[in-house]
């Protein structure tokens, strides 16, 4: 997607990608606890984003091959593309 986006700076191609998705984990999570505050939500948000990222760092063949998947990966992570795609 930031690709076709070459009139934005570069340091937005880096980052866009991951806010667009955390904010839809924000507004997921603020969906379905609607009653919550926003602060529980921005937390919740925040947890489910971090343990997401941090599951990236595990690199193991078994969790790779799911990743590989469209929605899985689009769930879990890609992780570090380099290593999946040499995996390919």
């Amino acid at each position: 997607m930031c690709s076709r986006l070459d009139f934005l700076p570069k340091w937005i191609h880096l980052y866009l990608e991951d806010v667009l998705w955390a904010m839809m984990i924000f507004l997921i999570i603020g969906m379905l606890f609607s009653r919550k505050n926003t602060y529980w939500v921005a937390a919740s948000a925040i947890l489910v984003t971090f343990s997401i990222e941090i599951s990236q760092l595990y690199q193991a063949a078994w969790i790779n091959e799911i990743r590989h998947t469209k929605i899985d990966g689009l769930i879990l992570g890609f992780g570090n593309r380099q290593n999946i795609s040499k995996n390919s």
